[in-house]
C-alpha cells in the first residue's frame, strides 16, 4: 500500500505502512531509501507530511535478453558435357569431326535461423 499524497496521515497509518504495529515517535522512520519515496529526512525536523505517497515495498525489475544466431551455407555444383560428332567425305576419305563443350553451373544456399530468450526477474523489498 501507497500512503495517501494529501490529506492528514497519522502515526498509526505510517506505523501500519511500515510494518511497526506500535510506533511511539515518528522519528524512528528517519533516513530510509530512496525507494520509499515522499520527502523523508535523514535528520532534522521531520513531519507527517513528508510521508506523503511513501511506501514500505518496492519491486525491481530486470531483463535478460540474448540472442542465438546461425547461418547454414551449402553449394551445389552441376557440370554437363554436350559431344556432337559427325564425319564428311572429302572425295578420298571420310573426316569424322568432334566437338566437345562442358558447362558447369553453381548454387549457393544459405539459411539464417535465429532464436531470442528473454526473462524477466522481479524482487519485491521492503524496507522495514
Amino acid at each position: 500500500m501507497v500512503l495517501q499524497s494529501s490529506g492528514a496521515i497519522s502515526l498509526g497509518d505510517i506505523g501500519t505502512e511500515f510494518n511497526d504495529t506500535t510506533p511511539t515517535s515518528i522519528s524512528e522512520f528517519y533516513n530510509p531509501p530512496a525507494q520509499v519515496g515522499g520527502t523523508i529526512p535523514v535528520s532534522g525536523e521531520i513531519s507527517f507530511s513528508d510521508f506523503y505517497s511513501a511506501t514500505n515495498s518496492w519491486t525491481t525489475s530486470f531483463t535478460t535478453s540474448f540472442t542465438t544466431s546461425f547461418t547454414t551455407f551449402f553449394t551445389t555444383f552441376f557440370t554437363t558435357f554436350f559431344t556432337t560428332s559427325f564425319s564428311t567425305f572429302n572425295g578420298k576419305e571420310f573426316v569424322t569431326t568432334s566437338l566437345t563443350t562442358s558447362q558447369t553451373t553453381s548454387q549457393t544456399t544459405s539459411q539464417t535461423t535465429s532464436q531470442t530468450t528473454s526473462r524477466t526477474t522481479s524482487n519485491t523489498t521492503n524496507w522495514k
